[in-house]
């Protein structure tokens, strides 16, 4: 019987931590996870977009706007927080203020108002130059797509 009692005792312990591994993925590509700079934060980059310029920030919202232009595409997204679990943007918390992205080649993607996103994207300054109300704007490298029947609404109590 010490088996079990081993089993049980390694169930207790593999058992979360596998849950813990599997919620602990990424939404950025492989190729780009070194260079992404997490220590940049959405009101940082609000604040001042243009002293930010040429670094690779990762975002997250709702897709407000999409317009073409040509062959490119360009979201107006309502910023979101990103969870720490998944990456995904906390629908539950207010947008702290839009992001203007830029999908160059990107007027054939499947992209509509309303889609839940996480960008990867290269920070190219302000929407509007000179006009210091104006959101920060980005040039996509990666965009994930959440399947919004699956994201949980942010809680700020633990469901425990």
């Amino acid at each position: 019987m010490w088996w079990r009692s081993r089993a049980v005792l390694i169930g207790w312990w593999l058992g979360p931590l596998l849950w813990v591994l599997a919620g602990c993925t990424s939404v950025v590509p492989p190729a780009l996870r070194g260079e992404v700079d997490r220590g940049l934060t959405y009101p940082q980059l609000a604040q001042d977009p243009d002293s930010h310029r040429g670094r690779l920030v990762l975002l997250g919202g709702e897709v407000l706007r999409v317009d073409f232009a040509g062959r490119d595409l360009e979201l107006t997204l309502a910023e979101r927080p990103l969870s720490a679990m998944d990456e995904s943007p906390m629908l539950g918390l207010a947008s702290r203020g839009d992001v203007v992205v830029q999908v160059p080649g990107g007027a054939r993607a499947a992209l509509r108002e309303g889609n839940v996103v996480s960008v990867v994207g290269v920070v190219l300054g302000r929407e509007t130059a000179g006009d210091p109300a104006s959101a920060p704007r980005l040039e996509a490298r990666h965009i994930y797509v959440w399947p919004v029947g699956q994201l949980q609404p942010y809680a700020a109590e633990p469901p425990w």
